[in-house]
């Protein structure tokens, strides 16, 4: 790899890391049976082909793409998003891209595998545009 293309996933890399991670302050909170998130999860279900299709054909190291899944420790269950690496056999591979509040199991910039089924929302970003966010748009209101 040339030093441009480096330079470039590496601001790429860093650009999203600070526009998906969540601080203490920017945490909120929906129950995990609350209408707009069921409805949010079974959207991005019923589309997740789109996302694999795009993320096995991307050339591009620009475009971020994310998915958002639950983590869970003994009784608690935390939704996390998840910088996607790959997708191989039903499940995605990446990068934790969150501060965890009450999963202690797992940190921030952990590998991770997520079963394609566990999904509950994704977005595809290039930093200014954006495919995807079922969920986010419940949080905006």
């Amino acid at each position: 790899m040339n030093k441009i293309v480096i330079i470039v996933l590496v601001v790429v890399l860093v650009f999203v890391l600070f526009m998906f991670k969540n601080k203490k302050s920017e945490v909120r909170y929906k129950e995990a049976n609350d209408p707009g998130i069921l409805e949010a999860k079974i959207e991005a279900q019923s589309k997740i082909g789109d996302f694999i299709k795009q993320l096995n054909n991307n050339k591009d190291p620009n475009i971020a793409f994310n998915i958002k899944a639950p983590f869970k420790e003994d009784e608690e269950v935390e939704h996390m998003w998840v910088l996607v690496n790959s997708y191989k056999e039903g499940s995605f591979s990446g990068t934790l891209n969150n501060d965890p509040e009450s999963v202690k199991n797992i940190k921030n910039g952990d590998t991770v595998i997520i079963n394609e089924s566990d999904v509950e929302d994704w977005i595809i970003s290039n930093g200014t545009e954006m495919t995807g966010g079922f969920s986010i748009k419940l949080f905006k209101k």
